[in-house]
């Protein structure tokens, strides 16, 4: 059925029988729909799956829906398969703006396989895979990437590839697209916290103590950067949950900012250490709020499950960042939350 579609899309194209559809859409659902959809193919593989959307990236566009989702799940199955390890990570970033339109930029980087310098000259035509042995053992027409330079080129945007063979590849294009007319709200379902909530004014959030448990440094500078902008500016930033659980034995938080899939030790085994610890010790149990890629619902019940209060999807924007934030309860004596000595 793929490569049916790859061809009847590829006629469609070479006849000119193609049109842009311009409709206002919220790109993030989008951009999050496609993670979803493919984030069971990288769990299987193992890859380290992420996407980063930065702080100024709109949420709502005017522009084809449809043929930017083409391209972003053609280059993201894309690395997927050709990715054995390592990771596969999607960026969005805002290149340009006026008041009616912007311009932004998607890449999709991988550690797999990489592209000879010769191929990466053709690689943009019809029927064009990097050798014999790449389609004996993908699989695929070598058609996808034409469809995309088409559809790229058909939006007034630019396709382009850089490639280090056996270190990966990064695939991006840049399309301009126009402001949308209407004002999207979020309909994503909101986590359930496992704890008492607490509402309370942006002001008051902003004294907020903030752990941000994130190994990635782009997303610790996206994450610091819409924290700043919105004011809760007491942050700190480890890499990995050991960091994060001796940061706790030493000093006072409000809420741990915790991403799930980290090395040495995960937000899963960290969070699961730290709630044993407040039990046994009998302190106040800090907010942890779970940062992560996936955003199926069993994810978001396992996050619950091991002790997280509430849970944040990646892209998420500053709207959401602000919601679960204002749901922190503040202790009343920050100074002695988390002195004893976590085991």
């Amino acid at each position: 059925m793929e490569t049916i579609n790859n061809i009847l899309g590829f006629s469609k194209l070479e006849s000119g029988k193609m049109k842009l559809d311009n409709q206002d859409f919220h790109l993030r659902h989008i951009v999050q729909s496609i993670m979803e959809l493919l984030s069971a193919k990288s769990s299987e593989k193992g890859l380290d799956y992420k996407c980063f959307l930065e702080p100024d990236f709109p949420v709502t566009v005017k522009g084809d829906s449809g043929k930017i989702r083409q391209v972003l799940m053609n280059f993201i199955s894309n690395a997927i398969k050709f990715t054995q390890k390592g990771e596969v990570s999607l960026y969005g970033r805002l290149m340009e703006e006026n008041e009616s339109s912007v311009r932004l930029k998607f890449e999709v980087k991988d550690t797999g396989i990489g592209i000879s310098e010769e191929v990466l000259k053709g690689l943009f035509k019809p029927f064009t895979q990097a050798d014999t042995s790449t389609t004996r053992k993908y699989g695929g027409t070598g058609l996808g990437l034409a469809i995309c330079r088409n559809l790229v080129e058909m939006m007034k945007g630019e396709i382009q590839v850089e490639s280090v063979p056996g270190k990966g590849s990064t695939f991006s294009f840049t399309v301009p697209l126009d402001k949308a007319v209407r004002n999207y709200t979020s309909d994503i379902p909101d986590p359930v916290p496992s704890g008492p909530v607490v509402s309370k004014d942006l002001d008051s959030g902003k004294s907020l103590r903030i752990l941000l448990a994130e190994d990635d440094i782009t997303n610790q500078k996206v994450a610091k950067s819409m924290l700043a902008k919105l004011g809760w500016t007491v942050v700190d930033v480890v890499e990995n949950g050991i960091e994060a659980i001796e940061t706790l034995r030493n000093e006072a938080y409000d809420v741990v900012l915790m991403d799930c899939k980290m090395p040495e030790m995960d937000g899963f085994e960290a969070t699961k250490i730290l709630r044993d610890s407040e039990r046994k010790t009998g302190t106040p149990p800090i907010w942890i709020v779970a940062l992560t890629a996936n955003a199926l619902d069993g994810d978001r019940t396992k996050c619950i499950d091991v002790g997280m209060n509430d849970y944040l999807s990646k892209p998420f924007t500053p709207a959401e960042l602000t919601e679960v934030l204002e749901k922190v309860p503040i202790s009343k004596d920050l100074e002695t939350h988390f002195t004893a000595s976590v085991r």
